[in-house]
């Protein structure tokens, strides 16, 4: 299994803040991994924002009907093992989700796992920009 498997990747720039937004639009239904497969994705996830400073990341997980919350758990703790290497890039983060299972299982992974940056869940793209507008505005403050 693959990043792009999982999404379609897309980066954008702010063009009133001139700063970089990468865009994971979600094409998939279920996600479910075991540990390798984890590993092998935050891996390339690493890959492809340690390139950048000051980005700003918005996963679009509309398409999603469930994910596995241990998949979920490994992932963020999986991540919170690199929070050396992501605090160097990622500024703000957000997910666009309007699945309540989804948006339950997520807040109970970070309650534990807290984000190290600005992050906010949003139902909508339109949220998501202002959300991220305001973060480059206000330099990233939470």
């Amino acid at each position: 299994m693959e990043l792009t498997d999982l999404f379609d990747i897309k980066f954008k720039n702010h063009a009133k803040h001139n700063k970089v937004i990468v865009f994971l639009v979600g094409k998939v239904k279920r996600f479910e991994a075991d540990m390798t497969q984890i590993k092998k994705l935050i891996n390339e996830y690493l890959k492809l924002i340690k390139e950048y400073k000051e980005l700003s990341v918005c996963f679009d997980m509309r398409s999603f009907d469930s994910v596995s919350m241990k998949s979920v758990w490994e992932g963020v703790s999986e991540c919170s093992n690199n929070d050396h290497i992501i605090a160097k890039s990622i500024r703000q983060e957000c997910f666009i989700m309007d699945n309540t299972k989804m948006i339950y299982i997520i807040n109970t992974v970070i309650r534990i796992h807290k984000p190290i940056f600005r992050f906010k869940m949003v139902k909508t793209l339109k949220e998501a920009v202002v959300f991220m507008g305001e973060g480059m505005a206000n330099n990233y403050i939470k």
